[in-house]
């Protein structure tokens, strides 16, 4: 279905890209429909056969990709999409000991209302290069009463590793990358298999609100029967979405720069299995 360009996949950003699925339902409860989607995909990594478009068109037209922020007349933050487009950043963090590459994708959708629709997913990569944890980002809630949880996905190996050293799942439906020590908790939505090559996840968002609903591996079945539309976007740098940081929403810039109140690092928020990175000897040298 989506393939990467050769000479575009040797490039971390590009093969590490979310493809953005957005679930439609279609289709009458006498005369049910399968299940359809559109799909968003980076412009420069990956190419794309259309799929057949024509069941319910004037919904799926009204459809519209991740955009680029621009400022309107009322100087109000939108997101364009006739410019389609996802920011990106590559950074490294350290946990447990161990030096780790991580990268950020954040993206936008235009609403009804001029509702910004604000959504992203980050990513760390193991010590092989392979993603091995997930995080979503959930736009804070009005008045909210609790806390939303921090919901993450882990890698296969991830997790038969946590499992070796924290032990086994406390039920069947959590997992041990799971940490119950704390409150507010981490919770690990799913696991996702390892795939073969180093590459990003589907990423399905719900079709009313464009909340994320799961990831999925490229090597892994979809939970879509047809694609019906397809965006490329483009990858921008994080730099220009940080022009309009007086525009955010706090809960969206407290995420992207790392600063979340009470935050804590992904070593503390989950069963961490990686040892610290061993120090190189130094070299003996003769007398």
């Amino acid at each position: 279905m989506a393939f990467p360009r050769a000479e575009q996949a040797q490039r971390p950003e590009y093969a590490l890209a979310p493809l953005i699925v957005r679930e439609i339902e279609h289709g009458s409860s006498s005369h049910p429909a399968p299940r359809a989607s559109t799909l968003a995909t980076p412009r420069d990594a990956l190419r794309h056969s259309q799929a057949d478009a024509s069941r319910n068109t004037e919904t799926i037209e009204r459809i519209a990709p991740p955009g680029a922020l621009r400022l309107d007349d009322l100087d109000r933050l939108i997101a364009d999409p006739a410019d389609p487009a996802v920011y990106v950043r590559q950074s490294e963090v350290v946990l447990a000991g161990r030096r780790y590459t991580q990268f950020l994708y954040v993206w936008f959708h235009a609403g009804t209302r001029n509702r910004l629709y604000s959504q992203g997913l980050r990513m760390t990569l193991g010590p092989d290069g392979y993603p091995i944890v997930w995080e979503v980002f959930r736009p804070a809630l009005p008045r909210a009463t609790t806390e939303r949880p921090h919901v993450v996905f882990v890698s296969e190996s991830f997790e038969e590793a946590a499992e070796r050293i924290c032990g086994p799942p406390r039920n069947a439906e959590a997992f041990s990358a799971e940490r119950t020590d704390h409150a507010g908790g981490t919770v690990v939505l799913d696991v996702l298999p390892d795939g073969p090559v180093p590459l990003g996840p589907y990423v399905y968002l719900r079709g009313t609100d464009l909340a994320v609903t799961a990831l999925r591996c490229r090597c892994s079945p979809q939970r879509f029967d047809q694609v019906v539309r397809t965006f490329y976007y483009d990858l921008r740098p994080m730099e220009e979405l940080l022009v309009y940081r007086a525009h955010l929403p706090p809960s969206l810039l407290s995420w992207i720069e790392g600063d979340e109140p009470g935050a804590r690092s992904l070593d503390q928020q989950l069963c961490w299995p990686y040892p610290p990175a061993r120090e190189k000897p130094l070299s003996s040298e003769r007398p």
